[in-house]
């Protein structure tokens, strides 16, 4: 037997119903607005910050924060939003927390956890130094596969700020987080590889060229600029509109890992080698052997 109309719950009024609609909107805008941020830029301490402050906005959030952990849970950066924080007490702050508070726990449990009252949850810690009383939270783990990345927290100054459904959205901007944290370490560690392969190809003397796998010119040292009138213009230009030779340009476009000697037209010749670089492109050593030709085939009319 169903409730009567007595047992039955009230219906909601229009203004709350309009409530509900208006905030539901502002969580589907955040969540595409995130998305954008993300995608935007490889900054990774520029895009959270930007992130946390639309969060903290849209969800009423008194603060938030933003802890970036390393492969054994220490806390590599810390991105506060809330500015009246004494820069000073941050580093202990975070330090304490995780060792004993809310992010310890989400960091030890690999999932989020709400604290309805702060007065009631042991999980949460005060500070004497904090200039607001914090008295409810949701926080959130970073997630990639099973390994805590990071720790997103916000909090306020009223109990029960945020139900349980906030994390039907703040879970997305975690995992949007996750994949912005791998994509800018791969952007680091290839950027860290790139300065280093500059460092070598300046420091050889033969010339050398570096290609991308559209057949720009992305690098050059100071031996192929002049074997091959260069100028500093000439790097992001097309190489086809760099090299008139067209034994040489045919052989760079063959974008094949190969060793082979290559004639010019002015009766230089250069034994040429290609090595490819995962997802970059391709390095060219051009190796003047013109006189070493020209003394085997001196060799050869004697004989």
């Amino acid at each position: 037997m169903g409730p009567t109309r007595s047992e039955e719950a009230p219906m909601a009024k229009p203004d709350d119903i309009s409530k509900i609609e208006a905030q539901a909107q502002k969580w589907v805008r955040l969540l595409f607005d995130v998305s954008k941020e993300f995608s935007s830029s490889l900054e990774l301490d520029e895009v959270l910050s930007r992130v946390l402050n639309q969060t903290v906005k849209i969800a009423s959030a008194t603060e938030g924060s933003i802890f970036l952990l390393g492969e054994r849970g220490q806390v590599l950066r810390s991105i506060i939003a809330r500015a009246e924080l004494p820069p000073e007490i941050k580093t202990p702050v975070v330090e304490t927390v995780m060792r004993e508070g809310i992010a310890g726990w989400v960091y030890e449990h690999k999932q989020h956890a709400v604290v309805a009252d702060t007065k009631t949850d042991d999980r949460w810690m005060d500070f004497p130094d904090d200039r607001l009383l914090t008295r409810s939270a949701i926080s959130i783990p970073i997630l990639e596969g099973k390994a805590v990345r990071g720790i997103f927290t916000l909090t306020h100054t009223e109990p029960n700020a945020f139900p349980e459904e906030y994390y039907n959205v703040l879970g997305p901007i975690a995992e949007q987080a996750s994949i912005a944290i791998r994509n800018a370490v791969a952007y680091t560690e290839t950027r860290s590889e790139w300065v280093v392969l500059q460092a070598i190809i300046h420091a050889v003397r033969e010339p050398i060229l570096t290609l991308d796998n559209k057949n720009v010119l992305v690098l050059f040292n100071k031996a192929a600029a002049d074997k091959l009138n260069l100028s500093k213009a000439a790097e992001g230009q097309k190489i086809d509109t760099l090299i008139q030779d067209q034994n040489l340009l045919a052989y760079l476009l063959k974008n094949e890992s190969e060793t082979e000697q290559v004639r010019l037209a002015d009766g230089r010749i250069f034994e040429c080698s290609m090595s490819k670089i995962l997802g970059m492109g391709r390095v060219v050593t051009l190796h003047d052997v013109t006189m070493l030709n020209k003394l085997i085939d001196l060799v050869n009319d004697w004989s």
